[in-house]
């Protein structure tokens, strides 16, 4: 059955002793003193969803994140109900830190945490709120909101604003993996002058049934060479390199505009989920709105997910 927890102590404890698969959190704030390193397979659950707060009290003179999570390739981990914040981190991942795994956010919420250079100079800053480094992650029924990317600054112009040293993905940084990001709501995270959001430098992500607006400069940025999939719904405020599968719009890919790029190769087809027909509209405004009230199923969640994995 599952570990009962009710305090830091027990927490960091139940983390540590590798007979414990299922820990059941009580309601209440957990002040934390250091990171929460998850590095095998568990589930960390709220007894009651959104009763729980993970809270890192970090700050520039002292640093941390929320949760690490690295379980290895094989290793699978379930974060359920749980409120993310304090989190504050040079470079990557102010809130959450995913390294490797199969890795389920749901039912969380994600806000007030921030990923800074403070005194570094020529640095760049990602993902505020999560940050994926590689695995297979589901972000599940959640909100990211209030979470910050910043700005860098640049040593040779007396520490003045350095143009390649912004801050991305201040709700989500997606460097490699696949990534489904579903019935969730990204807003009012801020990236500096770089792109709120979420940032895909690599990878693949899949939006489903979502809300991301008012993050910024941009909701969505797409790097080269990362693939982003919507599905049933339409992207606005998008930057970038977009799929939109089964609607090729041109030949030769490299003759579009770099925000209207189809790479209709790079996504699961259209019948892959119960949806409809994937949709990416790029524009420059700031809001995103869903084309369609969806009614997901967690069957077409999961085919989606393993036609994305199939894909890579």
């Amino acid at each position: 059955g599952a570990t009962l927890v009710s305090s830091v102590a027990d927490l960091t404890s139940a983390l540590a002793n590798t007979a414990v698969a299922h820990m059941v959190l009580m309601p209440g704030t957990y002040f934390l003193s250091g990171e929460l390193s998850v590095t095998r397979s568990i589930v960390i659950e709220a007894v009651v969803a959104g009763s729980v707060v993970l809270h890192a009290q970090a700050s520039a003179s002292s640093s941390r994140r929320v949760l690490y999570v690295s379980p290895g390739p094989s290793g699978v981990v379930q974060l359920i109900g749980l409120n993310i914040t304090g989190g504050f981190t040079y470079y990557f991942g102010g809130g959450v830190y995913v390294n490797s795994g199969t890795v389920t956010l749901s039912l969380c919420t994600i806000s007030g945490n921030t990923a800074n250079p403070s005194f570094w100079a020529n640095a760049q800053t990602f993902g505020g709120g999560v940050f994926v480094y590689s695995g297979t992650v589901t972000i599940t029924s959640s909100s990211i909101y209030g979470n910050t990317a910043y700005d860098g600054y640049n040593s040779a112009y007396q520490n003045g604003p350095c143009m390649s040293c912004s801050g991305y993905g201040s709700g989500v940084a997606v460097f490699g993996g696949t990534v489904t990001i579903s019935s969730c709501t990204i807003s009012g995270n801020t990236a500096g002058s770089g792109d709120g959001g979420v940032f895909v430098n690599s990878g693949k992500v899949a939006f489903m049934s979502y809300q991301i607006h008012n993050n910024g400069n941009k909701n969505v940025r797409v790097a080269a060479g990362a693939t982003a999939c919507s599905f049933g719904m339409i992207l606005i405020g998008l930057v970038g390199v977009f799929s939109l599968p089964g609607t090729p719009t041109a030949t030769s890919a490299s003759a579009l505009p770099l925000a209207t790029r189809a790479l209709t190769s790079s996504c699961p087809s259209s019948t892959s989920v119960s949806t409809g027909t994937p949709t990416v509209a790029p524009s420059l405004t700031t809001t995103a709105q869903p084309a369609a009230a969806l009614a997901l199923t967690a069957a077409s969640l999961a085919l989606a997910t393993a036609a994305l994995i199939a894909a890579a």
